[in-house]
């Protein structure tokens, strides 16, 4: 039995490693629509002074309030 508990452990973590990349290139893909629908008021807001980090964080603000809760449902769901 000892076995057989061993390795559902490992396959579970597995499986989330593999859940988490999966992710991790949706929120790649996520980020990469935002940035390119909104490519010219970034640069005038980088016109006005912001900086590369000012506007990373900006977007990193508004997209995480949805970001974590559908990762958290996701993984009970899964």
């Amino acid at each position: 039995m000892g076995g057989i508990s061993v390795m559902a452990q490992i396959f579970s973590i597995i499986l989330i490693i593999i859940i988490a990349g999966i992710v991790s290139v949706i929120m790649n893909f996520l980020i990469e629509s935002v940035i390119k629908k909104e490519r010219q008021s970034m640069g005038i807001e980088k016109a006005m002074g912001y900086t590369t980090k000012d506007l990373r964080k900006q977007l990193i603000v508004r997209m995480m309030p949805v970001a974590i809760p559908a990762v958290i449902v996701g993984t009970i769901l899964a």
